[in-house]
């Protein structure tokens, strides 16, 4: 699984570069993901929505999936959809020091990637592996109008991220969001961006939905994205996947084109797999990274791993999650959580799962304080800590990252 974090460069990496990048994780690594790393569902509603609108985002009030007069398999939409959005999806382009350049002023280009415009001001909302690497950035509007862009803010957990247009004398055309929520398997999917670099901007590609609340994992990090069988390549991430109502309902962010082996050992490849954050997920994320510039995650800065029923019988320890490690100063170092203790009980909650401690969370903000119960020593120990945000906790003790073994990858939850 890759979700392009290389993104196409122009630099060095040319040829099969690319190809080699997207060769990740096996397919059957999904089945082990148990567990959504930040606020999903749960918050988007009428409150996003009104903040959302504050900021010039528009979101659609009728999903065209419960309109009974969309004809989903007519091609006559996707032509409409692909004219309405050539004003509204953008190339990024992305500059920063490469070898060769380093100690020069200017920036040669290393990678590129899509995004969308959310507002008439200029906000673009793209992934943020497309610009993590980035120093400067272009947007290209229509495939001709280039324009400096600066990035607002972003969110590393979720993958998004916020540019600005820059010394653009102009309003310019935001798309509209849909309700991803309200998506049905097998709805056509509409998928626009710029595979590849520029020369292949606004590129249209069209599968279906394959599947809902996928749980991917990904640099040990896991959410719930939308499966589609819509074409994906390098550069298209960021980009919009839309419904035939011309909604954006996705943010394409990776796909898989490794299954595993077969039984000589050879790789076994995959097709049309691909997933995009759906976007009533990313609305919250988004809206408050415009009005403030940054994401706060609640988060008590902790890896570990669940201890399903059949692992607690086996060793006669209670189910739930098994600290792996905890991050220097964070609400749960200070607490005095340590590597080893179970986490059996979270504000009278029983915690028997991953998605257990996600629920507790994705209702909490940075501040709030909480209980939690551990399972120590053969006894049950009480403490209370403080949530921190969690991209202010990016530190691991050294010790318990070398503790990690091969077999914890594919169960490996981080963070929170």
């Amino acid at each position: 699984m890759d979700d392009f974090r290389n993104e196409y460069k122009k630099n060095s990496r040319k040829g099969n570069g690319w190809v080699i990048a997207l060769t990740c994780f096996s397919i059957l690594a999904l089945i082990f993901s148990t567990v959504a790393l930040y606020r999903s569902n749960q918050i988007v509603g009428n409150n996003a929505e009104t903040s959302a609108n504050k900021v010039g985002i528009q979101v659609g009030t009728t999903n065209v999936s419960n309109n009974s007069g969309a004809a989903i398999t007519d091609t006559s939409s996707v032509v409409g959809v692909a004219d309405t959005m050539k004003n509204k999806v953008v190339y990024i382009g992305v500059y920063g020091n490469s070898s060769s350049f380093s100690n020069s002023l200017q920036y040669a280009q290393i990678g590129s990637g899509s995004g969308f415009i959310v507002s008439s001001e200029g906000y673009v909302v793209t992934n943020y592996h497309v610009i993590e690497e980035g120093k400067s950035f272009k947007v290209t509007v229509n495939s001709e109008e280039v324009y400096d862009a600066s990035v607002i803010g972003y969110d590393s957990y979720s993958d998004l991220a916020v540019l600005k247009i820059e010394g653009a004398n102009k309003q310019f055309e935001p798309v509209v969001l849909g309700d991803s929520n309200s998506v049905k398997v097998g709805e056509l999917a509409i998928a626009i961006g710029s595979p590849l670099g520029s020369a292949l901007n606004n590129s249209v590609t069209v599968g279906y939905i394959s599947a809902k609340d996928r749980e991917i994992t990904s640099n040990s990090h896991t959410t719930k994205m939308i499966q589609t069988d819509a074409a994906i390549n390098p550069g298209n991430s960021g980009g919009p996947l839309l419904n035939t109502g011309g909604q954006v309902i996705g943010i394409n962010t990776m796909k898989s084109t490794f299954a595993g082996y077969d039984s000589y050992g050879n790789a076994v490849s995959a097709d049309g797999i691909s997933f995009a954050i759906p976007i009533s997920d990313a609305l919250p994320v988004i809206t408050e990274i415009i009005q403030t510039g940054k994401y706060q995650r609640p988060g008590i800065g902790i890896s570990y791993y669940p201890i399903d029923s059949e692992t607690s019988n086996k060793n006669n320890i209670p189910q739930g999650l098994l600290i792996k490690s905890v991050n220097n100063d964070s609400p749960a170092s200070k607490a005095g959580l340590k590597v080893d203790d179970i986490i059996v009980n979270v504000d009278g909650t029983e915690i028997k799962s991953s998605a257990d401690l996600n629920n507790i969370l994705s209702n909490k903000k940075v501040g709030d304080k909480i209980k939690i119960t551990v399972y120590r020593n053969n006894k049950n120990v009480d403490t209370e800590l403080t949530l921190g945000d969690l991209s202010q906790m990016s530190s691991t003790t050294e010790s318990t990252r070398q503790n990690r073994t091969q077999d914890d990858s594919n169960r490996w939850t981080w963070p929170f």
